[in-house]
């Protein structure tokens, strides 16, 4: 007996067949357009000179950094780095890319090139500026005036610091003495999360003499950020842009607390063991706090009691095997004294 297949067999086989494809294609498809981003990259030579004599800067890194339609977030490749005359070739793409030039004992200077430049940011229509104020970038370039043959000249000022005074107080105004009091340095960048690679200045650590007096360092070409703490009190902190020197008074508050368990359950309800809740670890290039802790659930999802500070903001880190990171704030003033709270981390 001869077998002969279903119309409606046939149709979804065909259906079937019809469908493979597509997915194929998306593959090759994207690689054409990555070929085509590469192919189009300009080839840019960039000409690094000092501000004040003028003489060519051997050793420049020079670190691109750029967002496309593949990469929601900014790419690290490698630096290109000047030679003795100064000169260093970036291959530029067609699309938005940020330049970033470190060399030791100078400031940072930034680039940014783009294809169509922001109109909230352009001079006037249709033209690009080739020197601007704004913190994030130095200079804007357009990549279709850019030529292959034609160096960009890029200047770099010296590094200048200044001393700055920090007098830290209580809340009546009395001066504290023995807390400890940071320095820390950050690159201005219109693209976060990149600059810690960067081997910025070091972090400067001091305390607070009798009258409640320290002195730290402020670069120029940084954002420098001046913080007061200690394990009883809060924290309280100031920027300085640049080198500037002044005098800062920072306000340093007693701390509250209250006492807290946490559970931990997945988005069904059940309990995660071996699920981690951090608070105080590092950030922002500043060492952990005198107040951080890590704690770690039980079988029921249970973590010991732990003492929280009232913090603004109460940043905690959740952290389990098999499922999503999670940064919760929970509201300090409405926390219960000895209570529980409860949250829920989702599978990956």
């Amino acid at each position: 007996m001869r077998y002969r297949a279903r119309p409606d067999r046939l149709r979804m086989r065909h259906s079937t067949i019809n469908a493979r494809p597509f997915p194929c294609l998306v593959l090759p498809a994207l690689l054409v357009a990555l070929a085509w981003l590469v192919a189009c990259s300009k080839p840019i030579p960039f000409q690094l000179s000092d501000t004040d004599h003028g003489a060519a800067l051997e050793g420049v890194r020079i670190h691109r950094h750029s967002v496309w339609i593949f990469s929601p977030l900014p790419t690290r490749s490698d630096p290109v780095e000047t030679d003795f005359s100064g000169v260093a070739t970036v291959p530029i793409p067609p699309r938005q890319t940020c330049l970033t030039f470190l060399r030791q004992g100078y400031e940072p200077a930034s680039v940014a090139v783009f294809r169509t430049v922001p109109a909230a940011i352009a001079e006037a229509p249709g033209e690009c500026a080739d020197d601007t104020t704004d913190a994030a970038w130095q200079r804007i370039l357009c990549w279709d005036d850019l030529m292959p043959k034609i160096p960009v000249p890029v200047r770099m000022r010296p590094l200048r610091s200044e001393e700055v005074e920090v007098f830290v107080v209580d809340e009546s105004g009395a001066p504290l003495s023995d807390c400890e009091v940071l320095g820390a340095t950050f690159l201005y960048l219109p693209a976060p999360g990149v600059e810690p690679e960067w081997g910025l200045p070091s972090l400067q650590r001091t305390r607070t003499d009798s009258r409640g007096r320290a002195t730290v360092r402020s670069w120029s070409g940084f954002r420098n950020r001046i913080t007061a703490r200690s394990p009883d009190r809060g924290e309280a902190w100031q920027d300085l842009d640049g080198a500037q020197r002044t005098s800062v008074h920072l306000a340093v508050t007693p701390l509250l607390r209250r006492t807290q368990r946490f559970k931990i359950v997945d988005d069904k309800g059940r309990p995660v063991a071996g699920a981690t809740i951090a608070y105080g670890e590092i950030r922002n290039g500043l060492p952990a706090s005198p107040n951080a802790f890590v704690v770690e659930t039980d079988r029921n999802g249970e973590t010991p009691v732990v003492s929280l500070p009232n913090a603004n903001p109460l940043l905690l880190q959740v952290t389990a095997k098999g499922h999503k990171d999670r940064t919760t704030a929970p509201l300090w003033r409405a926390l219960e004294e000895g209570g529980t709270s409860r949250v829920v981390v989702e599978r990956k």
